[in-house]
């Protein structure tokens, strides 16, 4: 078997001998035989196999069919085995991802004493080269056997380690504990005299919220060394995979959550290091869970990672669809996601929208997605089953057609700067997550990529507006492309205080190089909240930082000429969102975040992109793709660059005919509309 990541006309597909199917699965904890038969019976292709001996986080078994890890070399194959066959027995032509639990097992820490749990400590175990050689036997001895006696079923290995399988270190309030394993891995990585800062060293910031990239230098290496230390691990068992097989299956992993996580989780969990994985030639797929944050059905549905980096490097998305249905409402452990995580649906009528919004999404750009029965019971009733069915025949639909993106916003995260914020400001959890969902309804389409990207030869060059969500530190590179992209035209909008961080400090004059706007910074006694009022969008509006936030910029009147001051600090009224034109384009700049979705639209507008729809609903379209969700309901109308037919993939047959480029659509409370876009020509 030879499994690869094809893309054709911006979707992807796993492809196996040659042989292209969409990338659309089903998982489970709790797998039940008759829940895979209705999977099975509506031809689902592709399915995960989960052998471990480890209780999640809800302290109950990952597994229920026991541990097959039960010594260095020694295994249990009758409990692999009873899962696998429980697969085979009722899809008898799935192909599986076998989702490999590497970490430490009780029976390893007892013959190993000072080793870290990996499961929540897991930086302080990752770089430990026996505890690598342990697990890589078992993943190779798991593979071996199970091509030997179930050939040509296993297409992927998935690697899962660390807090909730997704490459987590869990970082407690008071620190991390002296490790001698990790202190032994630390040194071999920086050198003998390298030592771990202490808690109070590791928290300590210079100005504000800012860490100095002199004075803080030992900080800012202890948190980096916690992200790249799972990164190397990562790319380590990637390879073994690879030369285990001779590169025929696909690998991949949870990893690099830099648009949902905050400062306090970021660079304390391990989560900082996703260009190390992007790039590595032997990671092919990625995934995540939906965010967390934006499922509730008046929200607008989000991704954790800047999902188009995976694309611009060919790589494969899954987006994990594992809230709880309504049909899971008095299972206990989903009472317990509830309470935290997951977001209650009432009905069918509510499980069906929110379905068909995570997977648009997903499907928008060119992504797959899978079906998480968590701890089983989640779909187990034929007309949602159907459902799903439908969902995936649209994706199989849509992925013969042109799915490339016809975005003309992008947006760009940086990890470099999460080294230098501090972990219990509010700055990524506003700039970033929160904007991510002001983005998605500002009426038209973005794209969303790691800052490093910004130099990728293959970045698309059509993009009309640049926005910058969390620049704090730019490499010299990233600076270089900005001028570029000035001379070329294009609009730029930055956040907060870009390009404030240099290699030796901190720098207005930087930050004025890099906007093209005279930037300065506010005494701390000037300004307090951060909170920003504009009429931009036509109303007033007031939004910022949720905490208090320091330091604060704002733009000299020494070098105010052809400034629009557009929205201004609530306690001291001075400019707080402006934008300076440059013939057709303009550089922009906003004091805090998230911005609304509503003065995103003005500026897009003023950037020349096209606005497809006026409300704040969140919105999807590519060049083969449009959606729209409508949490109450009403008349909408969608405006497209030409005329169109639209095909309700949703209601077989239904044609809706644009008349002078508009198109109205009449939405019910909480529905999801998605349509084909036919040329009327």
């Amino acid at each position: 078997m030879q499994a690869n990541i094809a893309y054709h006309n911006g979707a992807a597909w796993i492809e196996i001998d040659g042989v292209k199917t969409e990338p659309v699965a089903y998982r489970s904890f709790w797998p039940q035989g008759h829940t895979i038969k209705n999977f099975a019976d509506r031809d689902f292709q592709f399915y995960g196999v989960f052998p471990s001996g480890i209780l999640c986080s809800l302290k109950v078994p990952y597994s229920q069919f026991g541990e097959v890890w039960t010594g260095d070399g020694q295994y249990n194959w009758d409990n692999l085995r009873a899962q696998v066959d429980q697969f085979v027995n009722n899809a008898p032509q799935a192909r599986f991802a076998l989702m490999v639990h590497l970490d430490t097992r009780d029976w390893f820490m007892e013959e190993n004493p000072g080793c870290a749990d990996s499961f929540s400590r897991l930086a302080q175990t990752a770089g430990w080269q026996k505890w690598r050689l342990a697990a890589a036997r078992y993943l190779r001895d798991l593979l071996d056997y199970l091509d030997r006696h179930y050939p040509e079923r296993v297409f992927a290995v998935f690697l899962f380690a660390g807090a909730t399988c997704e490459w987590y270190t869990r970082n407690p309030a008071e620190g991390l504990e002296p490790n001698p394993i990790a202190e032994q891995v630390y040194k071999s990585w920086y050198g003998p005299d390298a030592g771990m800062p202490d808690f109070a060293e590791q928290r300590r910031t210079t100005d504000g919220v800012f860490r100095d990239p002199v004075a803080e230098a030992n900080a800012i290496r202890y948190w980096r060394f916690l992200s790249e230390v799972v990164a190397d691990t990562i790319a380590w068992f990637a390879l073994q995979v690879k030369e285990h097989t001779n590169g025929s299956r696909l690998v991949g992993v949870f990893y690099g959550y830099l648009m949902e996580l905050p400062n306090r989780r970021m660079i304390t969990e391990s989560h900082n290091a996703f260009t190390r994985v992007l790039c590595d030639q032997n990671v092919n797929i990625l995934f995540a869970p939906a965010s967390y944050s934006w499922r509730r059905l008046d929200s607008t549905s989000a991704f954790l990672l800047p999902v188009d980096s995976l694309r611009l490097h060919k790589k494969l998305y899954f987006h994990e669809i594992d809230n709880t249905t309504h049909l899971a409402n008095d299972n206990p452990y989903a009472k317990a996601l509830q309470q935290y995580a997951h977001k209650r649906m009432a009905n069918e009528q509510q499980t069906i929208a929110y379905s068909r919004r995570e997977s648009a999404l997903a499907m928008m750009h060119g992504q797959g997605y899978w079906w998480f029965d968590m701890f089983a019971g989640w779909y187990d009733d034929d007309h949602l089953m159907d459902e799903l069915a439908r969902i995936r025949d649209v994706t199989r639909r849509f992925w013969q057609d042109d799915m490339r993106s016809a975005s003309e916003v992008a947006v760009f995260v940086d990890q470099e700067s999460n080294y230098h914020v501090a972990i219990e400001s509010c700055v990524n959890e506003c700039l970033v997550k929160n904007q991510a969902e002001a983005l998605g309804r500002m009426g038209a389409p973005w794209d969303c990529y790691v800052a490093d990207d910004l130099c990728h030869p293959d970045l698309a060059d059509d993009y009309k507006l640049y926005i910058f969500l969390n620049l704090f530190k730019p490499s010299e590179q990233i600076q270089n492309q900005i001028r570029r992209l000035r001379e070329q035209g294009k609009s730029l909008l930055f956040l907060y205080a870009p390009g404030y961080i240099a290699d030796n400090g901190f720098s207005q004059m930087a930050m004025q190089t890099l906007t093209g706007l005279p930037l300065v910074r506010l005494d701390a006694a000037d300004s307090v909240s951060g909170q920003i009022n504009t009429a931009l969008s036509g109303q007033e509006q007031t939004y910022g930082f949720t905490n208090a936030v320091a330091p604060l910029f704002t733009i000299s009147t020494d070098d105010a000429t052809g400034i629009d001051v557009l929205g201004q600090y609530a306690d001291n009224a001075q400019p707080a969102l402006v934008l300076r034109q440059r013939g057709d384009a303009y550089d922009a700049w906003s004091g805090a975040g998230p911005v609304p979705g509503a003065v995103l639209r003005e500026l897009a507008r003023q950037a020349g992109v096209f606005i497809y729809s006026e409300t704040d609903d969140p919105s999807w379209a590519n060049r083969s793709l449009f959606g729209l969700y409508a949490h109450l309901g009403g008349q909408r109308t969608i405006r497209f660059p030409e005329d169109v037919v639209l095909e309700d993939v949703y209601q077989a047959g239904t044609l809706i005919p644009s008349i002078e480029k508009n198109v109205v659509l009449d939405c019910q409370d909480d529905e999801m509309r998605l349509f084909r876009i036919l040329s009327s020509k």
